[in-house]
């Protein structure tokens, strides 16, 4: 019998009785040498699944290669972690003399994880943290503490400064003349910014005229964000201006320098994420040219990269 029809007879009652199919795969037989399975290796996948070690006996009889050690590793994980969950404290079957099975074990009972939550509802619930956070001085001056905007379910993130006077206002981040701005260059590569990409800041609320946050402020909500991305789990983030960048990468000034080139992520929940900074929209509207080698020629640039990017990770954009 194959080892997928073996693979497909009914799931076993019982821990031990699992081991005593598992070895029904492994059966001794006269065979030339590259044909067998190696002791070692035959130990360590008995092993995998919680037996007891060879026997001397055993160790001097050739075993067959069923299938590739990969297909063999493959059904022992599969078999045991099945076996675990319905198997649990049953008893181990008995041998033909009435002896119990030498390759049995009574693995530790299971317990079901709790179900994940949407992500629409964790962060639910860490916006209302964050309107209770009084972490810094900022709280004393804001008038809403301004979380996100945008689709949770994203693979793009933006992340910019902080809130300004109008962000402040609404309770949304990128509203004002340099989110609009965000907003029409985002669309001119394809992306909208409601359906496609998920906005936030690197502190929640607004400094004192508009300044740059501390890096006390900053610290104090990193917390905040990290938990954000950690829930939205995007494929791309764009770190929109100087102090997106160094309050999620550490890395100070040089966004001239730095734009445009993907960075990986590192540390605090950024492994797997490609992340590349871009000028922020406020410094654009400060030089409005569209000229080539302009800021915003390049923005344009760097932008068209990101919806490559985001098309070779599956996201499907409009425009």
């Amino acid at each position: 019998m194959s080892l997928r029809r073996r693979a497909e007879s009914p799931m076993p009652t019982s821990f031990g009785e699992g081991h005593q199919r598992l070895l029904t795969y492994l059966l001794p037989v006269d065979a030339d040498a590259d044909d067998q399975l190696d002791h070692l290796e035959l130990a360590r996948l008995l092993r995998s699944v919680g037996a007891r070690p060879l026997t001397a006996d055993e160790e001097r009889t050739p075993v067959r290669r069923r299938a590739t050690t990969a297909q063999l590793g493959g059904f022992h994980r599969s078999a045991a972690a099945e076996l675990m969950a319905a198997g649990q404290a049953n008893p181990a079957p008995l041998s033909q003399d009435g002896a119990a099975s030498p390759l049995t074990m009574t693995p530790p009972p299971l317990s079901s994880p709790a179900p994940t939550p949407p992500p629409e509802d964790a962060l639910a619930e860490l916006a209302a943290s964050c309107a209770a956070c009084r972490r810094c001085g900022l709280a004393a001056g804001r008038n809403q503490v301004v979380v996100s905007r945008g689709n949770p379910r994203a693979r793009l993130m933006v992340i910019g400064e902080g809130p300004g006077a109008q962000e402040d206002t609404s309770g949304r981040p990128f509203v004002g003349r340099a989110g609009q701005l965000l907003d029409q260059m985002l669309a001119s590569v394809g992306i909208d910014s409601e359906r496609d990409a998920y906005i936030a800041n690197v502190v929640k609320c607004r400094p004192p005229d508009n300044r740059k946050p501390t890096p006390e402020e900053m610290a104090a909500c990193r917390p905040w964000l990290a938990q954000q991305i950690a829930l939205v789990d995007p494929a791309v983030i764009l770190l929109a201006g100087a102090t997106a960048l160094e309050g999620v990468l550490g890395v100070k000034g040089g966004i001239t320098r730095l734009r445009g080139q993907w960075r990986a992520g590192e540390g605090e929940g950024l492994e797997g994420r490609a992340l590349m900074p871009i000028f922020h929209p406020s410094y654009l509207l400060r030089n409005p040219s569209r000229e080539q080698d302009s800021p915003k020629w390049h923005t344009w640039q760097d932008l068209t990269e990101v919806r490559r990017r985001l098309e070779e990770a599956g996201s499907t954009l409009g425009g």
